[in-house]
């Protein structure tokens, strides 16, 4: 109906009623509210992605820990090894480890494993941010009595 006010001539009369009719403005709204919709959408599966690959790197460095911990001989090679194996499904992410083995005061070994794990957040229209997520776990491989 709006739309035959507007090409019929706009006399004043008809402009007033076509200045009055609001049929389509729910798209015009629905038009500007989307792609923010979407944006926010994008992002929350984003985090949610990150949260979880931040999860799974802590989750696999305890079992890593774990396995260190039954088996003293393990090379901090091997321990890599074995982190990356249960880390295969996050893709191309290196996630690195680093081992350090230290005495307390009372000569017990204490082995640290040290995992970084370098992330990207990338959301469209929002800046890049990049981070690392660190985390460091100890062991320990003798107890002195």
């Amino acid at each position: 109906m709006c739309a035959d006010v507007a090409w019929f001539g706009l006399s004043c009369r008809r402009f007033r009623r076509l200045s009055r009719c609001d049929s389509g403005t729910a798209a015009v709204e629905f038009a500007f509210v989307f792609p923010l919709l979407i944006i926010l959408l994008i992002g929350i599966y984003v985090a949610g992605a990150l949260l979880h690959s931040v999860s799974s790197v802590s989750y696999a460095l305890e079992e890593t820990a774990r396995m260190l911990q039954m088996n003293s001989k393990l090379t901090e090679q091997d321990l890599q090894t074995a982190l990356d194996k249960k880390l295969g499904y996050l893709g191309n992410q290196a996630v690195t480890l680093v081992m350090t083995v230290d005495k307390d005061s009372y000569g017990s070994s204490i082995a640290h494993l040290t995992a970084s794990y370098p992330y990207t957040l990338a959301v469209p229209f929002i800046p890049k941010y990049e981070g690392a997520y660190r985390q460091t776990v100890e062991v320990f491989l003798v107890i002195s009595p």
